[in-house]
């Protein structure tokens, strides 16, 4: 089978960047195992020193869309397939022209949303935050604006939809097969471009992309740590909520041997540094931008509370290494990687009090926490680089 794949960005085995890492893995598994012919189509370079990675073929491609190059790369290709995953507003306009061709040359067209739909209408803008770019002079206007459109965002919802609604429409309009990150996606997209019919959908999580998994005795020997493994952006990570809700379990005496950990770096360090400060906690430690494998496998629990999310690699990851996830109920695809109160917890989004008190439990409860551990390597069984290649196979041969 030959597929050409096309993305924002040239592909590299170097980037860790998510639509980059997920094409990588699998197209590396079709062409090894399954003697697939994968073609890249991209629109920018990777930045100088990043080493690409191999395909049968590269087009590189513009705005302005040259549809005699690209009919005949697929033609002279024999290109059965287009997987196209990109949402860049600047070059949605390549679809219509990119299905047109396809259709006249009996190639089916698969549309990949990597993102939760309506991403771009999720707002989350705080006064602490506010007040401290103020003082601070990092940025005020742009936190302001972002706190206002919080405030509003109740309001104005329905209006936000209404102006990415083309950024969703283009792509379904023109493929065969829209293909989500997970079925609880299905009624969020419908909703953003007015439509109702649902059998042009279908759902395939990302892959795991570690080898390792803890063992029993990874489990057993972890350390009372608390874990985040994160880009440090208050917008869509709040990493501030977690500093909240630590606030509350370091007055708890009975959890004076736990610490929390950050991995991670990014544009809201400072800010961070400063809660810390102003909150005078003791057990916080920030490592910086590192590789998270021998936190995973050192931590107990780990903590999400992100505005919005597609797939979470760092949730699939700290599963496989045996964390439980106590997280905010904020996207759909977490209720696919999260069983509630089997492999972590679901808490309602923004419930700061719930949160603490059933992190508070999870810390006490030893026994609690192992077999939360052992459930968690369990679950992220089912999305293992070959269970999720063959839900992509199948996919193919149906088409």
């Amino acid at each position: 089978m030959n597929i050409l794949f096309i993305n924002s960005f040239d592909c590299s085995p170097a980037n860790s960047g998510g639509v980059n890492r997920v094409v990588y893995l699998l197209t590396r598994k079709f062409m090894e195992e399954y003697s697939y012919r994968c073609y890249l189509g991209f629109f920018e370079k990777q930045p100088s020193g990043y080493a690409l990675a191999e395909f049968s073929g590269r087009i590189q491609m513009n705005s302005n869309f040259n549809c005699e190059e690209f009919e005949s790369f697929l033609v002279d290709n024999s290109i059965e397939i287009v997987q196209i995953n990109f949402l860049k507003k600047e070059n949605l306009n390549t679809i219509p022209l990119i299905y047109s061709i396809a259709r006249k040359h009996n190639v089916k067209v698969l549309y990949c949303l990597h993102v939760c739909p309506g991403f771009e209408t999720v707002t989350y803008g705080s006064s602490q935050r506010l007040w401290y770019s103020i003082f601070h002079r990092d940025n005020p206007l742009i936190e302001l604006k972002r706190r206002v459109i919080t405030i509003i965002n109740p309001i104005t919802k329905p209006f936000a939809n209404l102006m990415i609604r083309n950024k969703y429409l283009i792509p379904y309009k023109n493929c065969d097969k829209v293909v989500l990150l997970s079925s609880f996606y299905t009624k969020p997209y419908l909703k953003i471009v007015g439509l109702k019919e649902e059998n042009k959908f279908t759902a395939i999580g990302n892959a795991l992309t570690f080898k390792e998994k803890a063992s029993i005795d990874v489990i057993n020997q972890k350390k009372k740590e608390v874990l985040v493994v994160a880009r440090f952006d208050e917008f869509s990570k709040r990493i501030s909520l977690m500093l909240k809700i630590w606030r509350e379990i370091e007055k708890d005496p009975r959890l004076d041997d736990w610490s929390f950990k950050l991995v991670g770096n990014g544009e809201a360090w400072n800010f961070y540094q400063h809660l810390v400060k102003k909150w005078n906690l003791k057990r916080v430690h920030f490592t910086g931008h590192q590789n998270p494998l021998e936190h995973f496998s050192s931590a107990s629990i780990f903590l999400m509370t992100s505005s919005a999310e597609g797939w979470p690699m760092t949730l699939m990851e700290a599963s496989q290494m045996g964390l439980p996830t106590v997280a905010f109920d904020s996207f759909g695809a977490l209720h696919d990687i999260i069983k509630d109160d089997y492999n972590g917890f679901i808490v309602p989004n923004n419930n700061i009090k719930k949160f603490s008190n059933v992190l508070t439990h999870l810390m006490l409860d030893e026994k609690k926490r192992k077999t939360m551990a052992i459930n968690a390597v369990a679950k992220s069984s089912e999305f293992e680089i070959d269970k999720i290649v063959r839900k992509w196979i199948e996919l193919f041969n149906n088409l």
